[in-house]
Order: C-alpha cells, then structure tokens, then sequence
C-alpha cells in the first residue's frame, strides 16, 4: 500500500472548492473593506483638522459620519444597483 503525500505547493491541482474563498467572500471582504476605510480614512482627516484648530473632536466626529455616508454612497453605487 502506498500514499501519496501532497506538497502545499501542489494545492493548485487539488479541486477549486478547498484552500480558495468563492466569489462571494471576496465580495463581502471588499463591502466591509470599503465600509471601514471611510470612516477611519475621513475620521483621520477630522482628527488633524481638529489638532490643527485646537478644537475638541468637533470634526473628528462630522469626518467619521461624512466618511461613513460617503462609504455607503460607495457601496450602493458599486454593488447595490444590479
């Protein structure tokens, strides 16, 4: 009896449905991808706006909403139009 041993560099000849996400993960990864980088992205900007005019997380706030608004503005144009 014999057994044959795969190599993990060998896995791209195993079949298409393991060690690989599906389609739909990576559309899922990208939706959050987007909905997380507006609000951290916008929310810096807040940040050093705020630092920069000695104020008090006045625009920290309004770039995290602009931001997340904005993401989902993204997402609708991109994804939810069919």
């Amino acid at each position: 009896m014999t057994v044959e041993v795969k190599s993990w560099y060998c896995l791209a000849e195993m079949s298409d449905q393991q060690g690989r996400p599906g389609q739909g993960d990576s559309l899922v990864w990208s939706v959050v991808a987007t909905l997380v980088a507006g609000p951290a992205v916008w929310g810096a900007i807040g940040y050093g706006v705020d630092k920069l005019a000695g104020t008090d997380r006045v625009f920290l706030g309004i770039g995290v909403i602009v931001g997340f608004v904005t993401s989902l503005y993204l997402v609708y144009v991109k994804y939810g139009r069919g």
